[in-house]
């Protein structure tokens, strides 16, 4: 779109929003790897723009930067993805490697480093940002929690009673807990089960032989057994799953992994999930038949094409798609690092790690555990054992029609943003605006990562989320300030070839 040409036509509220105000005020909520980046994009391009603006980073959890991913002290929690592939800048792809190099010794491109060492990365990022703000530019980091917007969206109150006066909301809240997966409340309110597998108190508690049950197989299990590994727990470790399905492995490769493998793909793919899980699959029983490539290496061709592919089924496929063959999908696309494989394989050659394909069926306190039964898939078979410790690792709730978020709730109740109608995050409009209940876009209220779920099914991971900080930094400046000047710097900015794989 021609920027002076979109300028001209800008809502005229909008022009005396910027010509009015002296300081635009933008909020973001969530203080995670995106609302992190997203602060630093802005306030890069609020600089190179000459503009004013104060932004407000809201965190709840005081943990700024790291959120949950990269929070972890626990060594053998590592990236799942190679370190060549993880840097924060689209427009830079050796960023993180430059900075690895200046403080580490000898890390391979292919490494898959430490998530400890990645927050490092993204705090010194963010702090460098801090140091370097433009003329007019702030960002204040607020340790609160978002808890209520006022109907017109101008005003965000905290839970401690501040309000804050905006103009832009971004809406960077992260995972949000996983749902409930025993109803009994006696067990929920025991201390035996934990529900929130990220939380301090997961693995407080336990003794050196205890047997833990883990609901769900996907990569929150595999951060809870290598985890436990790494304490010296000798205890018995079960997971369960309906599919008992867990994520596969990285393969290091002679060429780089992320190297297209040569026209396997097509360069239109089909709309319907049937034909294209037919296409997907020719393409890796092709590459398999190659010395020095594998299914690997289409998964990895497919990534940049994913976003398009999702955008282009309708609701039908898309139902089909994560009725059927999501959970194959998962452990194909989210693979393990070599070294966690290791540790994983290991441990369930020597029984101390068992995976189970079933579902739970009862769950009753029993002293200080929790007595079990469940049933095998394809099985009429039942099981009862009891655990000293049931943790919930089906991963985040992203279906916010039965969120208990509060904010979230409130911004759904009001009206503000409406669910997606897939359980997957928010009903959006182009660039990731809220669509509220009446149907109209909002202008004010944008979002970045999980909450694109339900528009763009790719948008959790670092070279989708980097894209996503960019592109929102530019909506918010082209959108709020109007000028030639402005326009543009940002349409220099746009030119870079946001490419997420």
């Amino acid at each position: 779109m021609n920027c002076l040409k979109f300028c001209v036509h800008r809502d005229l509220a909008h022009y005396r929003l910027s010509m009015t105000k002296n300081k635009v005020h933008i909020a973001i909520v969530g203080g995670g790897f995106s609302g992190t980046l997203a602060t630093i994009r802005l306030a890069k391009l609020l600089k190179d723009t000459k503009n004013a603006a104060k932004i407000f980073l809201v965190e709840k959890t005081k943990k700024i930067a790291r959120g949950v991913a990269y929070d972890t002290q626990c060594d053998l929690h590592l990236l799942n993805v190679p370190a060549q592939d993880m840097s924060a800048l689209p427009e830079d792809r050796d960023h993180f490697l430059n900075w690895l190099s200046q403080r580490y010794s000898a890390v391979a491109p292919s490494a898959f480093v430490s998530r400890k060492i990645y927050g490092e990365y993204v705090s010194e990022f963010f702090q460098q940002t801090l140091n370097a703000l433009g003329e007019g530019v702030e960002v204040e980091i607020v340790d609160d929690e978002a808890v209520e917007l006022s109907g017109d969206e101008k005003h965000l109150k905290l839970a401690s009673g501040r309000v804050i006066e905006i103009d832009r909301l971004v809406l960077a809240t992260g995972h949000f807990q996983p749902t409930l997966v025993v109803e009994d409340a006696a067990v929920v309110n025991s201390g035996a089960y934990i529900n929130n597998p990220w939380a301090q108190e997961a693995l407080e508690g336990l003794s050196t032989h205890d047997n833990i049950l883990l609901i769900g197989t996907g990569l929150t299990m595999v951060d809870l057994v290598v985890q436990l590994q790494a304490a010296g727990h000798q205890g018995i470790i079960t997971a369960i799953s309906r599919h008992g399905l867990m994520p596969n492995k990285h393969r290091i490769f002679n060429r780089i992994e992320g190297t297209p493998v040569g026209g396997n793909l097509p360069t239109v793919f089909p709309s319907k999930v049937r034909e294209l899980f037919s296409t997907i699959r020719a393409a890796c029983e092709k590459a398999d038949a190659s010395a020095d490539a594998d299914w690997r290496l289409v998964v990895n061709e497919l990534r940049p094409h994913t976003q398009k592919i999702w955008s282009g089924m309708d609701t039908a496929d898309k139902k089909r798609f994560l009725r059927h063959a999501r959970p194959l999908w998962e452990v194909l696309r989210h693979r393990m690092a070599p070294e966690v494989a290791a540790v994983i394989e290991s441990m369930r050659e020597d029984y101390r790690l068992r995976i189970v394909a079933g579902r739970l069926l009862t769950a009753v306190v029993s002293g200080n555990s929790v007595e079990v039964t469940m049933r095998l898939r394809r099985s009429r078979r039942v099981q009862t054992a009891t655990y000293r410790r049931i943790i919930n690792c089906t991963g985040p709730n992203i279906d916010l029609r039965t969120t208990d978020d509060r904010f979230i709730k409130g911004l759904i109740e009001s009206g503000a943003v409406v669910p997606d109608q897939l359980g997957l995050g928010l009903q959006l409009s182009e660039h990731g605006y809220a669509v509220r209940a009446n149907g109209t876009r909002s202008e004010s209220i944008i979002t970045i990562g999980v909450l694109r779920k339900g528009q763009l099914w790719e948008t959790i991971a670092v070279p989708e989320l980097r894209v996503q900080a960019a592109q929102l930094a530019e909506q918010i400046v082209r959108t709020t300030f109007v000028s030639e000047e402005v326009c543009g710097a940002v349409a220099a900015a746009s030119q870079v070839a946001y490419n997420p794989a």
